[in-house]
């Protein structure tokens, strides 16, 4: 092979792993670039080798989302992502972890980089693929996520999991019970169970489990159902009976000019069927939580007043 032709060919695999951000075996750099591309790429400095045999773009060593990708191939045929790292490849975290979770079969080792976290559980490996990721299913990735998260990030993985995925409470229950260790088991069927209350975000279960507690007020009524301006609505909570519309406002919502927009919109169908709205803060409910029940006290008992007036 010519000097040319081995040139073009190595930038062609460089600037494919830059561009798809992806990793690929020396196998599959040579069956698609030809047998002297990649060490091609290799003496230049265009590619690394991030794991045995495999191999990414050398800007994107660090890049936890071309990690998930080499660590998926490293895993291949055996292994799977889990945890974290296999809830980012379904789509239901925004966000690569920074440490990923691997899962093998019991036995079988493979030399790993300090980023990489190996499980071997009880429970039969069932692996799925996702565009290029391999991955275990949804229910046991968010089982994982649970027993690998601080105790701060837990309840917001599950819930995202659960609401944003294709899965149930029942579906992540179910996938415990198979883990005979489990960090937190309690706690996560505790959680679960909200879940298949109707909790749809990880501020709406602070709201329903810390602030707002059903034994302080019996009265809420939760993800409650309305038809307003031709369309069915779901206020996060209410109170039927004084017509109290509680709105809880996540930190990442409710920034952009489009849902200041939805927000008025919505306010205005509530208000159109005899609706008050009140809103709370991502940091009201996290951080001032009498602060909110108070202002929930003294709404309420100003529209009972009216009500009796």
């Amino acid at each position: 092979m010519t000097l040319a032709p081995t040139y073009r060919r190595s930038r062609e695999l460089a600037d494919r792993l830059l561009e798809y951000r992806s990793a690929i075996t020396r196998q599959q750099a040579d069956e698609h670039f030809g047998p002297h591309a990649l060490d091609a790429c290799l003496a230049n400095g265009s590619v690394a080798r991030i794991l045995p045999a495999i191999y990414v773009h050398a800007d994107l060593l660090a890049a936890p989302d071309v990690r998930v990708r080499a660590a998926s191939k490293w895993a291949e045929p055996h292994g799977a992502l889990s945890g974290e790292a296999a809830l980012w490849g379904w789509g239901v975290l925004k966000r690569p972890p920074e440490i990923i979770t691997v899962q093998l079969p019991p036995k079988h080792h493979l030399e790993r980089p300090r980023w990489i976290r190996v499980i071997r559980p009880d429970a039969p490996l069932t692996i799925h693929t996702r565009g290029r990721l391999t991955l275990v299913g949804q229910a046991e990735a968010a089982a994982q996520a649970w027993a690998e998260a601080h105790p701060r990030d837990r309840i917001g993985l599950v819930v995202e999991a659960v609401h944003r995925g294709t899965i149930t409470a029942s579906d992540v229950a179910q996938a415990a019970t198979q883990r005979r260790r489990l960090r937190g088991r309690g706690k996560l069927h505790e959680v679960l169970g909200l879940l298949d209350g109707g909790v749809t975000s990880f501020l709406e279960y602070v709201a329903r489990n810390q602030v707002f507690p059903a034994r302080q007020f019996p009265e809420l009524r939760w993800q409650h159902e309305v038809e307003a301006m031709g369309r069915t609505r779901y206020i996060d909570a209410a109170d039927p009976v004084t017509r109290l519309a509680l709105e809880f406002d996540g930190g990442a919502t409710h920034t952009k000019a489009e849902d200041r927009l939805a927000d008025h919109e919505r306010d205005a169908a509530l208000i159109s069927i005899g609706y008050t709205p009140v809103h709370f803060t991502f940091d009201e409910l996290m951080y001032s939580q009498d602060w909110c029940r108070q202002v929930y006290r003294d709404a309420r008992n100003a529209q009972l007043a009216r009500l009796n007036s």
